[in-house]
């Protein structure tokens, strides 16, 4: 109950925040059809001396600094010696001590009267002294009360008031990037969105560049290498979030240190039927079977050439896959490697998502090695200032001997992968599991997947004698499973599913927490 009270306190809190936001910007641009059917009613239900009062500190207060009163030649006139703008002014009575002569200026009167001024300051006459007479049938008051129709407008008008300043108040927290606002209300009703439907509203909001006044916050600390490239966190957006490579630039700006995109197949493809992701809230963690959707190389590659162009320098990695009905998925990695080659900053092979039948066979032994050394081989051959990094991403549930055969298909000179990325979604279904969907078929991540890939790392380190650097991901959501991974031997981490659950700032969070802890412990030495 005492959470409820809260989530009804905050709804509360938006909607009379979002009523007041879009009210002030009526005034402030001037919307008169605001001011008629909403303003002025309400204000004739104040006693006419705090109305009055209440003008004069609008006035006072700039609120209508927007406005300049329009010119209208024909409308110029003197006035003894004085060329007054219009003929119309303002009578002495309202503005009685001088505070508003600018504002009314601004609100198109041609000269103003202040006054009555008196030598001495007085009180003048006990209140009340000021009566309104609305007794007129087309006044506001018998308008509301008597006039069906009209009600029924105004009451459109108030409606559309809350709902548009709901709406602005919305748009300006997320602008702002108020975390509260975003994990009391946002992601509660983000959650009761079609998780499908709720990822594409993510990647919109990216594109339309709604957090374009963050930029992220720089922590000398956190800065570490990966491969050759410079980058300022250790943390990064794993592939599947941005498949299609549409929001590169806004997760950046949230402060991931890098961007996975993918899995791009050559092809466009659907991927499989909906409904094909599940959100599991009470494990922390996702299934999906979305099985490589992608809109294809071409257009995936235009977009990252188009960043490029545009100055981007932001680490991007591409993620490539095989088209479900591919003949020759070895062709289909090669086609990858030489589209992306020029313009990512490192390419993944992901032969482990469950979702693409008969793809994590390509793990095994003999397929894995012809698969490497024609994806190296294309990479050796392309032309560019750097030799572009190439990983390969494993599945979870690999065997013992699957392992070994693994470290020693990716140890040989021909088919030496340049980092492992460790580890995709899982198949398997802990027993603790306790959400609705836990029996989905797909993959699974989140909090559930976290120990299973730390130990991975961890083997996989030793098995490769650290000698080739490992991307962790899994179950990734605090600053202290970052620093798990990377004690586990990563050199740097992905996240995913933390994002869809915990909402945009999480990787700000880490990232504060992050500095923190390597600033207050000298035990813990995780980057390179």
């Amino acid at each position: 109950m005492s959470s409820l009270k809260k989530k009804l306190k905050t709804i509360i809190g938006l909607v009379v925040g979002g009523t007041a936001t879009f009210t002030g910007i009526c005034i402030y641009h001037g919307n008169e059809k605001f001011t008629n059917d909403v303003l002025l009613p309400l204000v004739h239900r104040l006693d006419p001396e705090t109305a009055h009062k209440a003008g004069i500190w609008a006035l006072k207060a700039n609120i209508y600094s927007k406005h300049k009163p329009i010119e209208y030649p024909n409308l110029r006139t003197k006035l003894w010696d004085l060329e007054i703008p219009s003929p119309l002014g303002m009578a002495a009575g309202f503005d009685k001590d001088g505070e508003a002569i600018e504002g009314l200026h601004q609100l198109g009167f041609g000269f103003v009267e202040v006054g009555t001024v008196t030598p001495l300051p007085q009180p003048g006459n006990p209140r009340p002294r000021v009566f309104r007479l609305l007794e007129e049938r087309n006044a506001y008051q018998c308008d509301y009360l008597l006039d069906m129709s009209s009600l029924k407008k105004k009451l459109k008008t108030i409606i559309g008031l809350v709902v548009g300043g709901t709406a602005t108040f919305t748009g300006i927290c997320i602008y702002h990037g108020n975390e509260k606002f975003t994990n009391d209300v946002l992601l509660p009703l983000v959650h009761r969105l079609d998780p499908e439907t709720a990822h594409k509203a993510g990647i919109w909001a990216l594109k339309a560049n709604i957090y374009s006044k963050h930029k992220p916050i720089e922590y000398p600390n956190l800065r570490t290498k990966l491969w050759d490239l410079e980058i300022p966190s250790p943390l990064g957006m794993a592939a599947g979030f941005d498949k299609d490579g549409e929001a590169i630039e806004g997760l950046h700006q949230l402060g991931f240190g890098f961007v996975e995109v993918g899995t791009v197949t050559p092809l466009p493809q659907p991927g499989n039927p909906r409904p094909r992701v599940f959100r599991l809230l009470e494990d922390g963690a996702i299934i999906n079977r979305y099985g490589f959707n992608s809109c294809g190389h071409g257009e995936v590659f235009n977009r990252i050439e188009s960043l490029r162009n545009q100055g981007f320098n932001g680490v991007i990695g591409v993620n490539l896959g095989k088209n479900k009905t591919s003949d020759d998925p070895i062709a289909d990695y090669v086609a990858g490697v030489n589209k992306f080659g020029p313009v990512a900053d490192y390419l993944v092979i992901n032969v482990s998502s469950p979702n693409t039948p008969g793809l994590r066979n390509l793990q095994q032994k003999e397929s894995l090695t012809a698969l490497l050394m024609a994806v190296l081989a294309a990479r050796d051959k392309l032309v560019t200032t750097r030799k572009v990094p190439v990983a390969l991403k494993i599945a979870p549930d690999l065997t013992e001997e699957e392992k070994k055969d693994i470290v020693e298909v990716i140890t040989h000179p021909k088919c030496k992968v340049d980092g492992l990325i460790i580890s995709n979604t899982t198949v398997s279904r802990p027993g603790s599991l306790v959400s609705d969907h836990k029996t989905e078929v797909g993959g699974l991540s989140g909090a559930p997947l976290k120990d299973m890939s730390t130990k991975m790392i961890r083997e996989f380190k030793t098995m490769t004698k650290g000698k080739i650097p490992i991307i962790g991901v899994g179950g990734i959501s605090t600053a202290e499973d970052v620093i798990e991974k990377l004690e586990a031997g990563a050199t740097a981490v992905q996240l995913y599913s933390a994002f869809t659950l915990k909402g945009p700032f999480v990787a700000k969070e880490i990232n504060s927490s992050l500095s923190e802890l390597l600033k207050k412990s000298s035990e813990v030495k995780v980057l390179p």
